[in-house]
């Protein structure tokens, strides 16, 4: 008895009748692909070529090498080819029929929080054993199609272990105008690992990461040099002081988003590790790397981005001002963590004309050292003057020559050390009193 080989409600009596079938689907027809990959999986398709002519025969031979190794999707991609077809341009993505709007993440205790739609980052305390997350995607439906998608989150480093929900079967005829689907999962951490976590869409034999992110904690390490970013909590402060001069006036409000930066200024010993070189003048692996210009950071920040695969920078001024007055645990001290210069800061009265280890003074209420005193830090604006209406995330002067640092150093006096002083230097100028603190977006 003759195979019957019945494809898109046709019966084929020839390779040319299978072409012109596929030829002439439409594009939402999917039901066509699965028609093929059964025909092809139970061997139908196999034994009806082989009862052809010439030409079937022949491309029956081709079958085994057609299915060795591939998902379904590379399956129809290879049977289009070999059928000479133009079915590989019909296969169908996901993100036809719904689109990502927005995600919500809820990481520990913290408050949910809104995601970027792409590049996120998420953070947590390394001395968390364990960490719960939890996610909800809200997906606009463009069209309906009477299939079905498997939504699931998977971690791409499987040295590390995270807990997932199962995945999430959703019918695509019956859902409306949006969609939103949660998700709950628990990383445990595991010698140190740095993952990296996705939202996939399995469709039509077919795989689509819909959203991904990294998975951080809070210290980083480069060789054998780790660092530590404290989070610092958006808030609004009032930047500046009444004082005339040093360029702090006048005073005014301003408001900051969630972000990043560095315990410590910039060591000798990272700034070694990733550019194999110390400008210092003064030699100390736990000394803050100086006589560094503004340009040069900005190639180490390069360097150091593409070695860790994120995105660190210079903080902004009103970043290092909030930073360093302790964010919204602030207790209105006029150095970075109190009263007194010599319990926090390296000065002209206690720094003995020289810089100093990092982290030998006390922290700011925030847990950061050394934010007054030691070394100058480049921050990322062009100096500008202040304005007097409220800001929002400000980066400074469009242009521009200066730009600005921030902090004291070593030999100064205790007055320029404040957490309000300003200063600026033109951008390839480099001293041994000026360094460089990381920052991070949250």
């Amino acid at each position: 008895m003759k195979t019957i080989l019945y494809i898109g409600n046709n019966y084929c009596a020839s390779t040319a009748e299978l072409k012109s079938i596929i030829d002439k689907s439409p594009a939402q027809n999917s039901a066509l692909g699965k028609e093929l990959l059964c025909a092809l999986k139970d061997g139908v398709l196999e034994k009806w070529l082989n009862e052809g002519g010439e030409e079937e025969q022949a491309l029956a031979k081709e079958l085994p090498q057609v299915q060795e190794g591939a998902s379904d999707s590379e399956l129809l991609r290879r049977l289009g080819e070999c059928f000479k077809s133009d079915y590989k341009t019909q296969a169908l993505n996901i993100t036809d029929f719904i689109v990502l709007q927005s995600v919500n993440a809820v990481v520990g205790n913290c408050s949910s929080v809104s995601l970027p739609l792409k590049g996120s980052i998420i953070s947590f305390q390394r001395s968390d054993e364990a960490v719960n997350l939890s996610f909800t995607f809200n997906f606009k439906v463009e069209k309906n199609i009477g299939e079905k998608v498997y939504i699931y989150m998977r971690m791409t480093d499987d040295t590390g272990l995270l807990k997932c929900d199962d995945a999430q079967k959703i019918d695509l005829r019956e859902i409306g105008n949006t969609l939103q689907v949660d998700f709950s999962c628990t990383y445990y951490k595991e010698n140190n690992v740095v993952p990296q976590i996705e939202l996939v869409a399995e469709f039509m034999g077919c795989e689509t990461i819909l959203w991904s992110s990294a998975l951080s904690t809070d210290t980083f390490t480069v060789g054998n040099v780790s660092f530590k970013m404290i989070y610092v909590e958006g808030g609004t402060f009032r930047m500046g002081e009444s004082a005339d001069g040093n360029h702090v006036t006048p005073v005014h409000d301003v408001t900051l988003d969630s972000f990043f930066i560095a315990e410590t200024q910039v060591t000798q010993a990272l700034w070694q590790a990733v550019m194999k070189n110390n400008p210092s003048y003064y030699k100390g692996e736990l000394r803050p790397v100086e006589s560094v210009s503004w340009v040069d950071c900005q190639e180490f920040i390069k360097k150091l981005n593409e070695l860790t695969g994120l995105k660190f920078r210079l903080p902004t001024e009103a970043e290092w001002e909030f930073s360093a007055k302790g964010g919204n645990k602030s207790k209105g001290y006029t150095h970075s963590g109190g009263n007194y210069p010599w319990q926090v800061a390296w000065y002209g009265g206690n720094g003995c004309g020289e810089t100093h280890p990092v982290k030998e003074l006390a922290p700011n209420e925030l847990g950061i050292y050394d934010m007054s005193g030691n070394v100058w830090e480049w921050c990322s604006d062009i100096y500008a003057k202040y304005p007097s209406t409220p800001q929002v995330n400000p980066k400074g002067a469009v242009d521009g020559y200066y730009i600005i640092r921030r902090g004291g150093e070593y030999s100064t006096m205790a007055d320029h050390c404040r957490v309000v002083i300003r200063n600026y230097d033109a951008k390839t100028k480099y001293y041994k009193y000026l360094g460089l603190r990381l920052a991070l977006d949250a």
